[in-house]
């Protein structure tokens, strides 16, 4: 606790006004370019952002000397992120940003589970009444919208279907990053999936469509 709620706050502020604000750019850029490419130009730019501070800073990974079962989190970590993001974007194709904000809080609670079951962590009551009443609030959203969301393969019940498998894969690759942590530092963590999704994703993106 450093005593500046006020900047700690104002950083939240700021970060959920953000997360608001992207699906709703995100479904707009889908008007102009595709999945692939809009996703490859958010890890690309994050990638060179990400890589010139560590860079600066003498922070860039060494991966001399990383073990086997490092790789191979590292790619389960990559591959549930390239995920997320693409489901994500696909998701918003057939709903709108507003559905897509609350089924994805999904996501969150997940990854508390796999916390709870994965590294056994503690669960307080308080938490299980959240991730209850969370699953009554999703229920009341979309109880007008039932019998759509029965047809998970059309329309509003397939983007919520797309979007509940990206919540997962997020908590997959939060799972997988928490495990990481023991090898990296955080940072060097996301620059190297950053790195790793750019590459994954140029065959299939068009990046000259911006």
């Amino acid at each position: 606790d450093t005593g500046r709620w006020q900047l700690g706050f104002t950083m939240s502020l700021t970060t959920a006004v953000l997360w608001g604000f992207l699906p709703i750019a995100l479904k707009v850029a889908l008007t102009g370019m595709d999945a692939y490419t809009i996703t490859w130009w958010r890890f690309a730019v994050s990638m060179l952002g990400l890589g010139i501070f560590l860079a600066l800073r003498g922070q860039l990974p060494r991966l001399r000397g990383t073990g086997r079962s490092a790789w191979m989190i590292l790619g389960i970590a990559l591959a549930a992120l390239l995920a997320n993001y693409l489901l994500y974007l696909m998701a918003l194709g057939h709903t709108t940003p507003s559905v897509a904000q609350v089924v994805i809080q999904l996501a969150p609670l997940l990854l508390l589970l796999g916390g709870v079951f994965v590294f056994r962590e503690r669960f307080a009551a308080r938490q299980w009444l959240g991730f209850i009443l969370l699953g009554v609030g999703q229920l009341l959203f979309f109880n007008n919208r039932l019998p759509e969301l029965a047809r998970p393969t059309t329309g509003l019940g397939l983007g919520v279907a797309l979007m509940i498998v990206a919540a997962i894969a997020w908590a997959i690759y939060g799972l997988a990053q928490k495990r990481l942590l023991t090898v990296f530092a955080s940072r060097q963590v996301l620059w190297m999936l950053y790195v790793g999704a750019t590459l994954a994703l140029l065959p299939a993106a068009a990046p000259m469509a911006v």
